[in-house]
């Protein structure tokens, strides 16, 4: 049972954060927004990176409703990453407690807290997993055997499919990572042989092959990497800080473009401390670590600087220098469409350094008070290190300072659904307003992806306009012009009635939220029937749109 321990707590932590949402209904987070069919369809013509995620969450609603998937999914998450954080400590000698307060660290972080609200909970799946990525690899580096090589093989052919963004940072860590066990045990003439090269070659081929099916078509030039510019990078910028600026922002593992949401440190004013204390105590505990030539010591202190400077990428001159430079020469490196998801990195070397550079500083200090702070040591570091964790995340356990709340979507939506589904005239579906990522009165008023695109199972035109001047969906521009012309009055509707038929519009459906009422001019045009509405939606129908 004690061997276990550590492990309950880690879930009972992940239980507590996820308690005030067991009721009915979903969380409708930026970019995670559910509904209760999942639809195969959506994936089948055009299969992506997500397809075995969707299958698996699909095969489960069968028998658990996807709210209920969806916040066990979360929650898993924030176990995982404790837990797989806290093996990573242990297999490299920490203290059981010290081991465990890297994990809670890890878990627990202004970083995860953006990330969360954002919904992005494939980079928070794949940051969570990143310690037991590393930790295989180590275990490959101390004992080159078969089964730590298939391990460690299995687990990064895995990785592009549980997430994308965190198997390329970590592809670029493990190889930065091995240069440096190279260098340390003086063998980087390994390097220069042949057999080398082909176990690597090998190791690309077999990761490349098993994620072919979503990859090749990701590569494409009509598939989302094509797509991606620079432009992405400035669109969603690493954010500064309107006090201290964009670095010390990062080092207190800020910066998400998102700013939608309160965070811990618009709620403790002295948060800044917090970050001088993860900056003293990851110095100490790099100090500590190299004293002991611990190879994660000389790969978390060698590393950190280039993936600082990296993280804060577009947000300074100085670091943007670098991030175009990765842009144009680095395979692949575009496809993280913003650097601050390398903020985690950060999160993971102070999760590490921080709990060993408290113990550190204790051991250094002097009589008459050593021998008596060193007998309660790992209790102060146990103390301090929650204590740090509680003030930068301030409102975690408390439904993330009262933002969030689990929503259901009005029944009008489904009665929409099985009315339009079941109907043989429907084709394609217009929705307004245009938005992207439109606020939701039913959904606490929140901004989000637009919910249409997942709710509904027959085909709809939705808004993809993430409302940046650095980006725009370039197949939509079409519908941009005409959406435009008719909300502002240029072009009554029925100037486009070819169009419409055209893109196969056959209904006509208005989301009634903010500013909707702009569109109550579809009432006036004789060229559409209304068909159903209530006060949370309304259907128009294309007359003869033969």
């Amino acid at each position: 049972m004690k061997k276990y321990l550590i492990y309950i707590l880690y879930a009972v932590i992940a239980i507590l954060i996820m308690k005030p949402f067991f009721n009915d209904g979903f969380l409708f987070l930026l970019d995670m927004v559910w509904a209760p069919n999942i639809q195969i369809s959506d994936y089948s013509s055009n299969i992506n990176v997500g397809f075995p995620f969707i299958l698996l969450f699909k095969l489960l609603s069968f028998v658990i409703p996807v709210f209920v998937i969806q916040k066990m999914l979360l929650g898993i998450i924030f176990f995982l990453s404790g837990a797989l954080m806290y093996g990573l400590a242990r297999f490299n000698k920490f203290e059981r407690l010290l081991a465990f307060m890297a994990g809670l660290f890890y878990m627990l972080n202004p970083w995860v807290y953006e990330r969360f609200l954002a919904g992005h909970w494939k980079v928070f799946l794949g940051y969570a997993i990143f310690p037991l990525v590393v930790t295989l690899f180590l275990q490959f580096l101390k004992n080159k055997s078969k089964k730590n090589k298939i391990k460690l093989i299995v687990l990064l052919v895995l990785y592009p499919m549980l997430s994308m963004h965190w198997a390329y940072i970590s592809y670029l860590f493990l190889g930065f990572s091995g240069l440096i066990y190279l260098w340390q045990k003086k063998e980087l003439k390994v390097l220069l042989k042949l057999s080398f090269f082909k176990q690597l070659l090998a190791v690309i081929f077999t990761i490349v092959i098993f994620n072919s099916f979503w990859l090749f078509g990701f590569w494409s030039d009509a598939g989302t990497f094509s797509k991606i510019s620079q432009n992405d990078f400035e669109a969603f910028e690493t954010v500064t800080d309107t006090r201290f600026g964009v670095y010390f922002n990062v080092l207190s593992l800020y910066g998400f473009w998102s700013t939608a949401y309160f965070l811990p440190k618009d709620i403790f004013s002295a948060w800044w401390v917090l970050t001088i204390f993860f900056i003293s105590f990851s110095v100490l505990g790099s100090v500590y670590l190299i004293k002991k030539k611990n190879l994660l010591g000389y790969i978390l202190t060698i590393s950190f600087i280039p993936i600082f400077i990296l993280a804060v990428g577009y947000g300074s001159e100085f670091s943007k220098f670098f991030v175009d430079i990765f842009y144009n020469i680095m395979p692949g490196f575009k496809g993280l469409r913003e650097t601050e998801k390398l903020v985690g990195l950060l999160a993971f070397s102070y999760a590490l350094l921080i709990p060993v550079g408290m113990k550190y500083f204790f051991e250094l200090c002097g009589h008459p008070f050593k021998k008596k702070l060193l007998s309660f040591s790992k209790l102060i570091v146990a103390c301090a290190v929650i204590l740090i964790i509680f003030l930068s995340t301030l409102g975690i356990f408390n439904s993330f300072d009262e933002q969030l709340q689990s929503y259901k979507y009005p029944d009008s939506w489904g009665t929409v659904e099985e009315m339009l589904s079941n109907n043989q005239e429907t084709k394609n579906v217009l929705v307004l307003p245009w938005y992207g990522y439109p606020r939701l009165d039913f959904a606490g008023n929140k901004r989000i992806a637009n919910p249409a695109c997942t709710f509904f199972s027959f085909n709809v035109v939705v808004g993809r306009n993430l409302e940046s001047i650095f980006l725009q969906e370039t197949k939509q521009e079409e519908w941009d012009d005409v959406i435009a012309s008719i909300t502002n009055k240029e072009k009554q509707l029925d100037y486009y009635r070819d169009f419409l038929a055209q893109k196969n519009i056959s209904h006509i459906l208005v989301l009634k939220i903010y500013n909707w009422k702009d569109y109550n001019f579809l009432n006036d045009t004789e060229m559409l029937k209304q068909i159903f509405n209530d006060k949370d939606i309304a259907v128009y129908k294309i007359k003869n749109l033969e």
